[in-house]
């Protein structure tokens, strides 16, 4: 039996946890762009202040996601 400490999440695996299922709740069309948006912006800033490059990769897929889920959404009201 073990009694280590068990450790907990750092902030910047917090934050790109939470960016990582706003963008999946986007691609499965749970929620819109614009709602994740205003629930990520605070986890956005934070992480571009601890890691530049992570906070670079998740945004453009962010942006991917937003753009697709839009495209998305205007074929369907076009077939309509």
């Amino acid at each position: 039996m073990s009694y280590g400490k068990k450790r907990g999440l750092s902030y910047e695996t917090i934050c790109i946890e939470r960016i990582e299922k706003g963008i999946n709740s986007i691609k499965s069309g749970r929620r819109t762009g614009e709602e994740v948006g205003q629930d990520l912006e605070f986890f956005f800033n934070k992480l571009e202040d601890i890691n530049k490059e992570m906070y670079e990769d998740l945004h453009m897929q962010y942006c991917i996601a937003r753009l697709e889920s839009q495209q998305s959404k205007e074929i369907k009201e076009i077939h309509s």
